[in-house]
């Protein structure tokens, strides 16, 4: 039983780090696309519809928290490191959702800039506090 246990926790592991990789991509992207559009004639402009691919974003802390249930009690709920990891993640994803997600579908692409680069400082952050805990 301990053998299957490690695989589930080892999977969980590595989905959780692909789900932080694939969210790290989207929301590097989204900056890159207003930083184009903010750049083109106004005339080139298009309505972008909601964007769901940024939904991705709200994986990171479903994985993360399988990944902890799943460690048999190596990782404890109460270690600095995860509270400071949701901590940076709502924050981020409170960044996302009410001020990014909101400006792309209007068009405000230098707020979706300014955002979406808060986001990716917030993620940075998240990424380091977890590479510093081992």
């Amino acid at each position: 039983m301990l053998f299957r246990s490690n695989i589930v926790h080892g999977v969980l592991f590595v989905t959780h780090i692909v789900a932080s990789l694939a969210a790290t991509v989207i929301v590097v992207v989204m900056r890159s696309e207003a930083q184009g559009r903010r750049e083109a004639q106004p005339s080139e402009r298009v309505n972008i519809p909601r964007n769901m691919a940024a939904r991705l974003f709200h994986l990171i802390p479903v994985t993360g928290a399988l990944v902890v249930v799943t460690s048999r009690g190596d990782i404890s709920w109460s270690a600095p490191w995860v509270s400071v990891g949701m901590a940076l993640y709502l924050v981020s994803a409170g960044v996302l959702e009410a001020r990014a997600l909101p400006a792309e579908c209007r068009g405000d692409d230098a707020t979706v800039e300014r955002s979406v680069e808060w986001t990716l400082v917030l993620l940075a952050l998240a990424a380091l506090v977890m590479l510093i805990q081992f």
